[in-house]
């Protein structure tokens, strides 16, 4: 009686971890289709600031600025390209989105900037406001092309630190569509794409390129990535942790 007892036992004990086995298999296997068959959002276009006729926007030399009370503080690495102005750089107000895209294209020549399409990201209000415009290309963001203008509270320009991406001869006519690009992804079980944009990858120095921009999301934040994957070949071109993009 003891020896079926224990057999019976055993044989229990075999079922229930084929059936666990089987259940993580099954899990595994729903959450590859999951992803696979899960068509990311598209994010579209930002909307473009407007400044009007950049013709009527002042120009302005390295020597007007320092009368104005800005300075150089670093160029870009090889060029005499401005990276950073700190100071007055212009004597206009910045009060938003709009006043920081003039004052910046007002130092077009200074930066190097042959394309006036920007877009606000974003605005950091504390004891300084710090708005970040984006550059674009043809409605696309350039990822790489940023400019973060800092003012005082009443609207004084502080400071100004980019740089501008020439990116003219980009292709920008996707030939791969955003819901086939995700297929160069090798996604993990407990990962998902939440969302995919057009742009310009033209970070790190690497030939600027026109990619989709998918974010993924992770259980853990820390395994959660931006990968850009070739908008021409399918080729993935970079991957960032957005725990520190």
């Amino acid at each position: 009686m003891i020896i079926k007892n224990s057999k019976s036992k055993k044989a229990m004990l075999l079922l229930l971890v084929i059936v666990l086995v089987a259940t993580i298999i099954i899990f595994i296997l729903f959450a590859k289709y999951y992803n696979d068959t899960q068509v990311p959002e598209l994010i579209d276009s930002p909307t473009e600031i407007s400044v009007g006729s950049v013709e009527d926007i002042e120009n302005l030399t390295i020597d007007d600025v320092n009368d104005i009370g800005g300075y150089i503080t670093t160029y870009q690495s090889k060029t005499e390209i401005p990276k950073e102005i700190k100071g007055r750089f212009t004597s206009q107000k910045i009060l938003d989105q709009e006043d920081a895209a003039t004052a910046l294209l007002s130092l077009r020549n200074l930066f190097g900037i042959t394309e006036y399409s920007f877009y606000c990201e974003d605005i950091n209000e504390g004891d300084e406001i710090s708005i970040l415009l984006h550059q674009l290309h043809n409605g696309i963001p350039v990822d790489g092309g940023y400019f973060r203008i800092v003012t005082s509270k009443n609207g004084q320009a502080v400071s100004v630190k980019g740089t501008f991406i020439e990116v003219s001869d980009v292709e920008t006519n996707p030939k791969i569509a955003y819901e086939d690009g995700k297929k160069s992804i090798d996604l993990e079980s407990n990962t998902h794409i939440k969302s995919a944009q057009l742009v310009i990858c033209a970070m790190n120095d690497i030939t600027p390129v026109l990619c989709w921009k998918y974010e993924t999301k992770a259980q853990d934040p820390i395994d959660s990535k931006l990968i850009y994957v070739n908008a021409i070949n399918g080729n993935i071109e970079m991957e960032i942790p957005t725990a520190i993009s």
